[in-house]
């Protein structure tokens, strides 16, 4: 669920961190001076951080905007991970570096199942006389024509 902003704003920091360290090399290697390649790399990291952060912003505003649309309308929400600005692969290369002390943020993975909740028919309500009890002493509806406890027929 990336917006357009978001897509920009990343293609951006990519451009960005990408053209930044070339500029930076090639200065350093006509230079010949290693301070400049000390700044130019300063410079490139520091504006890709800035453009992550920006992301970052654009991804929680569109949590918080879907998970109030989802709310309302009754739909589950989803997992953070349907959020992350972070390509697949990337996750899972930094999944796979960090061993068993981080989250796995495999999208895939099955999740765990949660117990279904009974279903509970409504009842229609009785008026006060329309009804007939069972030997076992069970209270049943006029139109049943058996106990609901025990099963026997209607007398």
């Amino acid at each position: 669920m990336k917006t357009t902003w978001r897509r920009i704003f990343y293609v951006v920091m990519v451009v960005n961190f990408i053209v930044g360290i070339t500029l930076t090399i090639i200065s350093t290697a006509t230079t010949k001076y290693f301070p400049t390649f000390l700044s130019g790399f300063m410079d490139t990291v520091l504006t890709t951080a800035f453009f992550a952060l920006i992301i970052e912003h654009f991804r929680n505003v569109e949590k918080g905007i879907d998970s109030a649309n989802r709310r309302a309308s009754g739909q589950p929400q989803l997992p953070d991970s349907a959020y992350s600005s972070t390509p697949a692969f990337i996750r899972s290369f930094f999944a796979s570096q960090a061993g068993n002390s981080q989250p796995n943020y495999n999208q895939t993975a099955p999740r765990p199942a949660q117990p279904a909740q009974p279903a509970q028919p409504a009842q229609p309500v009785q008026p006060a006389g329309d009804t007939w009890t069972c030997s076992c002493g069970t209270e049943n509806a006029n139109t049943a024509k058996f106990c609901k406890s025990c099963g026997k027929p209607k007398q």
